[in-house]
């Protein structure tokens, strides 16, 4: 019913009765079953992201608004969540991803709040160019982890052509042709979107001009102030990766390439990686971006901001073709 909450306000039996409940109530009834089936389970209580920061040194209930389930499997912590059917097993909620909780148990001690795995981007464009400069793309997205399940849960809630409008409306170059979605309920295996549409406005066919990266372009640097007192906190480990290729046209040669790129955070925090070639008449983008820390600390912030500006920069430059 979209609280929250740590503790509940109704009896198990009625909340699994009316199929209705706050997330503490939906997971200690998770929990009741556990135990009943002989299985180990404690609560653990948190604070969520929204909610702030829970001390360790001051722990105060008024700062819990959350219950999770713990699984010990072969040494190691699960951390169980069943309100969201759309994130696999071992996942817990994006906003549940808030530095340590404490597992309630004769043996109580604090546990950290992490993600299972690393969140995964994988996107696949082909790109040929029309007579009139346009662009025909085919785009394979490939998803993982966070975003696949806020895919997941944004396509199931409104639609293929609900998802189609909103697509549009953020790439207005876009004339979207044709959206297909795989995997959508098989929740163990990458989340595919795979879009076909037409990219870009007619140009003079002297010269085209065309950006390679035509979906998933970081278009403005998300941290707009000079300075920041506190951590950049991400909660989960990020890797993107965008593979392009362009078909040159038949009586087209290349006048400019964007130049190969890499870039790097201090102390191993992550990398950019760009790599155009040209192969025949088929250009080959490779790109990668990784975050190797979830958390970066005030004294990285200017690293990490100028790391993103080096990143539109880069995703900003063109491709040039010239009439023979």
């Amino acid at each position: 019913n979209e609280k929250t909450g740590y503790w509940t306000t109704r009896s198990l039996k009625e909340v699994f009765e009316k199929k209705d409940g706050s997330a503490a109530e939906i997971n200690l009834t998770l929990l009741a079953i556990l135990r009943e089936l002989d299985i180990e389970a404690n609560p653990v209580v948190l604070s969520t992201r929204s909610n702030g920061g829970l001390s360790k040194e001051y722990p105060l209930l008024s700062k819990l608004d959350y219950a999770l389930v713990q699984v010990p499997i072969q040494g190691k912590d699960m951390l169980i969540d069943a309100t969201n059917k759309y994130c696999k097993l071992g996942t817990i909620p994006f906003d549940c991803l808030n530095g340590e909780g404490r597992l309630v148990s004769r043996k109580s001690r604090w546990i950290a709040l992490k993600a299972p795995e690393v969140q995964l981007q994988t996107t696949v464009v082909t790109i040929e160019v029309l007579e009139a400069g346009k662009l025909k793309t085919k785009t394979i997205e490939a998803h993982s982890g966070y975003s696949a399940a806020t895919l997941r849960q944004s396509l199931a809630s409104e639609g293929i052509e609900k998802y189609k409008e909103r697509i549009s409306a953020l790439n207005p170059d876009w004339q979207v042709d044709k959206i297909e979605v795989e995997n959508l309920a098989n929740k163990s295996v990458f989340l595919k979107i795979i879009t076909e549409a037409t990219v870009g406005d007619e140009q003079e066919t002297d010269k085209i001009y065309l950006n390679p990266i035509v979906a998933n372009r970081q278009k403005s640097n998300p941290f707009k102030n000079p300075d920041r007192n506190f951590p950049v906190d991400f909660g989960v480990l990020n890797s993107e990766n965008y593979i392009a290729s362009v078909n040159i046209p038949a009586g087209y040669v290349v006048e400019e390439l964007p130049k190969a790129a890499a870039h790097s955070l201090p102390n191993r925090g992550g990398r950019f990686i760009y790599d155009i070639q040209q192969s025949g008449n088929v250009l080959q983008l490779s790109m990668r971006q990784v975050l190797s820390k979830t958390q970066y600390n005030p004294e990285e912030y200017h690293n990490i901001r100028e790391f993103y500006n080096k990143i539109i920069a880069k995703q900003s430059e063109l491709i040039v073709l010239k009439k023979k």
